[in-house]
């Protein structure tokens, strides 16, 4: 078993990882989760929903910070002291640990690397490209830092769903099924038990939804926006009912 797959086992063992729904992740085909962002060792949590439902073809956007040793300790020290400032200097300790560790993990993962600043271009086109043959990629949108959680623990989300649905939309005519996904309440205990509860999954970015966005005069920047945010806003919600019903048991 390579490595990342026995850290995935002990984990799920260890958190006793309970998934909520997980039959709406669709057993084949193009389509985006996209998962709400709770810890820096989210992407395990994802590898073990998607080996739950024996999809063995998914992609990963992650950070570039988590695949460079030097960068992820600072990356992973500031994340931990953001989502739980009593760790201390234990965050200090967990990030020295693993900056030797985790990315050579990451490394034996499907992933596919996104700058938090400058030009995110080059991945967009990537995960439009794993999409196009027909994939199933994961991407955590979320920005900011804890502080700028919703009453929910959801943060606010970036725009790059909806680029990439619109994308898919104008490459194929179909709309990009979307799977909405809560992963463990935020503020739980940093060892408490983790809940994975998937959403039905919907399609929405097309000329049904937008016939602005893809009529015969091409869109304009402020209708691009409109729809965006539309869109994005629409995923929030989803995504904000999904958290608040992690506490809820549901069938697998």
């Amino acid at each position: 078993m390579p490595t990342v797959q026995l850290v995935v086992t002990t984990l799920q063992y260890l958190r006793g990882m309970e998934f909520q729904a997980a039959h709406n992740i669709p057993s084949q085909g193009a389509a985006l989760m996209v998962v709400s962002h709770s810890s820096p060792i989210d992407l395990l949590f994802c590898l073990a929903l998607l080996r739950h439902v024996g999809r063995s073809d998914g992609q990963y956007v992650v950070s570039a910070d988590m695949l460079d040793k030097a960068r992820f300790r600072r990356f992973t020290e500031s994340a931990l002291l953001d989502a739980r400032p009593r760790l201390g200097p234990l965050a200090t300790l967990i990030a020295m640990v693993g900056a030797p560790l985790v990315p050579r993990l990451l490394r034996q993962v499907d992933v596919i690397p996104i700058f938090r600043e400058g030009d995110d271009s080059g991945s967009r086109q990537q995960v439009l490209d794993s999409l196009m043959e027909g994939r199933l990629v994961t991407i955590a949108p979320e920005r900011g830092n804890d502080s700028n959680r919703d009453a929910t623990g959801l943060r606010p989300l970036t725009h790059g769903v909806a680029a990439i649905a619109r994308r898919f939309f104008e490459l194929t005519r179909n709309a990009l099924p979307i799977v909405p996904v809560a992963l463990t309440e935020p503020g739980r205990p940093f060892w408490g038990k983790v809940r994975v509860r998937v959403g039905a999954p919907y399609a929405s970015m097309s000329d049904v939804h937008y016939p602005a966005l893809f009529g015969e005069i091409p869109a304009g920047i402020e209708q691009r926006r409109e729809a965006y945010q539309r869109f994005t806003s629409d995923l929030a919600q989803r995504l904000r009912e999904l958290i608040g019903g992690l506490s809820a048991r549901q069938p697998a």
